[in-house]
């Protein structure tokens, strides 16, 4: 039997077919993120072969974003060092 289409659908009813949709199984191959370990996917949204995979990504991927906004900061107090030399500089020249 086919689905009622979603804009016909009550809030409840759409909640539990997301909660089905989300809890299937899905039993196809993929490659891990981290380790490029071929494994089976048991979620549509799985990226990663074991937790230990999942974690060591996130916590790689919180050192790179942390090194990204640390040059970034860098380069925003020598930006900022620079406007305060010019300022001085048409301050002290323009009176």
């Amino acid at each position: 039997m086919k689905s009622p289409p979603l804009n016909s659908m009550t809030r409840k009813e759409l909640e539990q077919r997301l909660a089905e949709y989300l809890q299937e199984e899905v039993k196809t191959s993929a490659h891990c993120r981290m380790c490029g370990a071929e494994f089976t996917k048991n979620r549509r949204w799985q990226e990663f072969c074991t937790t230990k995979c999942q974690t060591t990504w996130h916590a790689k991927a919180k050192d790179v974003l942390i090194e990204l906004l640390q040059a970034k900061i860098g380069r925003m107090e020598r930006e900022i060092d620079e406007l305060r030399a010019e300022l001085a500089k048409s301050a002290g020249g323009g009176g």
